[in-house]
Order: C-alpha cells, then structure tokens, then sequence
C-alpha cells in the first residue's frame, strides 16, 4: 500500500500553508491533466499553470512555490535551459523533470539541479512519491551535493 504526503503529515508545504505547485508545459491540455492528478492526491494543494518562458517565470517571481514540474522537450522552449534558469534563481525550490529519456539523461538532469525525474510514463503514484521525496527531501542530499556527485559521471557540455 503506498502512503500519501496526505496520510503523512497533510499536504502542506515547507512554509506550513497549502502545499503550492507549478506546472510548466507548453500543452493547455497537460497542464490540466497534470494539476488534476496532482490534486487527486493533495487535495489542499494549491496547483498553479504556466506555458514556459515569460508566464512560467512571472509565477516564480510573485508567488512562493513549493515545487515545479516540467517537461524538458517542449517545441516552445529548451528544458534545460528552462531547468537552468529556474535553478540559479529559485535554488531551494524543487524542480522535478518529466522527460521520455534514458538513464544517461537522468543523470544530466539530476547533475543539473532537478530535485525528481519522472518517466512520461510514469503513473500517478510516481507523480504523487516525486512530489512528496522533491518537497521533503527525504534523500538527505543538497541539490550541489547530488550535482557534485554527478559531475564526475556526466561529462560536461565540452567532453
């Protein structure tokens, strides 16, 4: 049986409120979906959408995020430059990367600052455990512990 954040402690965030949670994609569609299986397992949540770029950073800058989900091929913007930017400006706020990518990929991502990496795949149980692992940080490891870790696995963008 899995536990939910909800069973567990509520689906509050590190501030204490309502858990707050972005989703960036460039698909109106997914978006909706996403937030709705977001809010099936945190019903308290509050669930904000963006299309990437502009909107997606407009919600980072006004309003306090406990985590953000993204996928990082999207036609209208580059994930990882998106994953990035989002990092060097929000570094204690979770980002978790939906991606269709192999292992090797994962690694990149996770080097890169990404607190979760999820499969387009994944089911969404997976959602709901990336959700509560990115928020908690129930693996014990910094962002720039587990980059550092990373950094000698995945060769840079010049080897």
């Amino acid at each position: 049986m899995t536990r939910s954040l909800v069973e567990i402690g509520g689906d509050r965030g590190p501030r204490g409120q309502a858990m707050r949670i972005l989703i960036i994609d460039d698909h109106a569609l997914v978006r909706r979906g996403m937030a709705l299986l977001v809010l099936e397992s945190f019903p308290e949540a509050e669930v904000l959408e963006a299309p990437p770029g502009r909107d997606a950073l407009l919600v980072m800058e006004t309003t306090s995020v406990d985590a953000a989900l993204f996928d990082v091929r999207m036609p209208t913007a580059d994930g990882l430059e998106l994953l990035h930017d989002l990092q060097s400006r929000w570094p204690t706020v979770p980002l978790i990367v939906i991606a269709t990518f192999d292992a090797g990929y994962a690694r990149r991502v996770l080097a890169e600052g990404a607190a979760g990496y999820l499969l387009e795949d994944a089911t969404p149980g997976d959602l709901t455990q990336a959700i509560q692992v990115a928020i908690s940080s129930t693996n014990g490891l910094s962002s720039r512990v587990v980059r550092n870790l990373f950094s000698s696995v995945v060769p840079g963008e010049d080897g």
